[in-house]
């Protein structure tokens, strides 16, 4: 991967936007832990935060670099089991969790 994203860094005429993320983690244990590594140019990784949600970062990086005005929302992430939905927070991530 490193090899790959040097290459669309080093070759790219404007300097790309690269995000590589997981979309769950173990099962069971720390299921909202995700891979989420980004290259983002001009500063944006700033506007990032360590308990950010996809959802969000995905907020921030279309309002920074395509202009758009979406609000954050909660950063909870939500489980169901696989034969029906009925959504219950994680609670590693739930907004009164305290980390």
């Amino acid at each position: 991967m490193l090899t790959i994203q040097q290459k669309i860094i080093s070759t790219s005429p404007v300097k790309p936007i690269i995000i590589v993320q997981g979309d769950h983690g173990v099962k069971d244990y720390n299921r909202a832990s995700i891979l989420n590594a980004y290259y983002l140019p001009g500063g944006v990784e700033k506007k990032l935060y360590p308990t950010i949600s996809l959802v969000n970062s995905f907020r921030v990086i279309l309002d920074n670099y395509f202009g758009k005005q979406y609000p954050l929302l909660d950063d909870t992430s939500y489980t169901t089991p696989l034969e029906y939905f009925d959504f219950t927070p994680l609670p590693e991530t739930s907004p009164d969790c305290v980390k």
